[in-house]
């Protein structure tokens, strides 16, 4: 429902500068960036009048190039840092990805984790964050 709106989104970021982003497909050269679905219980109350409030999760992950160079991770990291406080003045400005609905409204987004390192071989590394829209949706 809202992968399209997120992708467009971070796109818009001006941190994302060196890559397209792909969704649910980070491929093996850095740098890559993907948005993946996470599976979650999307519904996190039920109102009476049928309406809800919701959550969509979902990874913001890239490939990096990976090694014992301190300065390469260290910029990898600060990127993330970046990245994060960007969701942040973002969601304190009330800049949100499209709705994907006229019935849906969507209240915040925010990051869940720091940017951390997935997984790792001796020459690239996938980083990602957990990230999370809460939303409400009309019957």
């Amino acid at each position: 429902m809202f992968t399209q709106a997120v992708k467009k989104y971070i796109e818009a970021c001006p941190l994302i500068t060196k890559s397209k982003i792909n969704v649910n497909y980070l491929g093996e050269k850095p740098v890559k960036y993907s948005i993946d679905n996470v599976p979650a219980k999307p519904i996190v109350k039920q109102y009476t009048d049928g309406g809800s409030l919701r959550q969509y999760l979902f990874v913001f992950a890239s490939r990096e190039a990976y090694d014992e160079n301190a300065l390469e991770n260290m910029n990898t990291a600060k990127f993330f840092e970046e990245f994060e406080s960007w969701i942040e003045a973002q969601n304190a400005a009330k800049v949100f990805p499209d709705s994907p609905s006229p019935k849906v409204k969507v209240t915040r987004i925010e990051t869940l984790t720091s940017g951390y390192l997935f997984d790792s071989n001796t020459k690239t590394a996938r980083f990602q964050i957990q990230c999370k829209i809460t939303y409400k949706k009309e019957v």
